[in-house]
């Protein structure tokens, strides 16, 4: 009696193996790019702080991130996103986060003096 594995039984191992990562990598994708948008929350939240600091010494928005007493998100090593302050005056302001690389580039978040973080054309609602 030989012992081992025939051939038959090592394609059906393969088989089913290569069927559960044709499962599972999309998913893990898809948390792997949903997870990145923490940053966008922490990112767009710090830029809106700054911009009420700002204005209490000001009595205006700025429309430049360099402006505010902050260290530029755009700066940092490990960014998924580029931020960008669209619009700002005495007002209101709105900045913006869009996703630079990947399935989902072009995505964008923003946010203005209320908070709220807005997902334009994002597939991860916030």
């Amino acid at each position: 009696m030989k012992k081992g594995f025939s051939l038959l039984e090592l394609f059906i191992a393969i088989i089913v193996v290569a069927l559960l990562a044709a499962l599972t990598i999309p998913l893990f994708i898809k948390n792997m790019e949903k997870s990145k948008t923490g940053e966008v929350i922490v990112n767009l939240n710090l830029i809106r702080m700054a911009e009420k600091d700002y204005f209490i010494d000001n009595v205006i928005f700025t429309a430049t991130i360099g402006n505010l007493n902050i260290e530029d998100p755009n700066n940092t090593t490990n960014k998924y996103f580029s931020y960008a302050i669209l619009s700002a005056d005495a007002a209101d302001f709105t900045a913006r986060a869009t996703r630079n690389a990947g399935p989902y580039s072009g995505d964008y978040y923003e946010i203005s003096k209320d908070g709220a973080i807005n997902c334009a054309n994002g597939h991860f609602q916030l």
